[in-house]
């Protein structure tokens, strides 16, 4: 639907994996160069890559996967940069050392995470024993704001303007 909606108001999309990334200095891919693929996405036009779309995928999976300091919640750490609506300095060309400065106060960020964990942790709090207990059926379970900030922390989920969530689909709904 994004892809749709940003061909038709002519808008570069860029798609990243959270998981893919880490903290700045760290092997891989750095939360800034989110950025720079996105300018290139706009093909090197500014202009669009300021107005642009960054989707982050599996963005849930930044607080569970904590292998080492760089990844995990320091990926969430980089990201407040990028939602403050603030200009940064990405690093286009690590050989020459050629910098940009991308305004990030009318990018549009869209986060998706499937919060596997979360929904199981909460099925557990709301589990009961005894003869009236529920199976727990996570398709009833819905999360809360106030589960995102226990989950990931408030400064990053106050930065998020909108907070969405979808139905699990079933069989009929394909």
């Amino acid at each position: 639907m994004v892809k749709i909606v940003a061909k038709e108001l002519d808008l570069p999309v860029f798609k990243a994996a959270a998981t893919q990334y880490s903290k700045t200095g760290y092997d891989g891919d750095s939360v800034p160069s989110m950025l720079v693929s996105l300018y290139q996405a706009a093909n090197e036009d500014l202009e669009k890559a300021q107005n642009g779309i960054l989707i982050i995928d599996e963005i849930d999976k930044t607080v569970t996967f904590q292998a080492d300091q760089g990844f995990g919640k320091a990926v969430l750490h980089e990201l407040l940069k990028i939602l403050d609506r603030d200009v940064i300095q990405v690093e286009l060309d690590k050989l020459t050392g050629e910098k940009l400065l991308i305004d990030t106060s009318n990018l549009t960020v869209i986060m998706m995470g499937s919060f596997d964990d979360l929904y199981e942790l909460k099925q557990k709090e709301n589990r009961t024993m005894g003869f009236n207990s529920s199976s727990g059926d996570s398709s009833k379970i819905r999360l809360t704001e106030e589960d995102l900030i226990k989950w990931m922390g408030p400064e990053f989920v106050g930065r998020v303007d909108d907070i969405v969530s979808t139905d699990v689909l079933s069989m009929k709904d394909v």
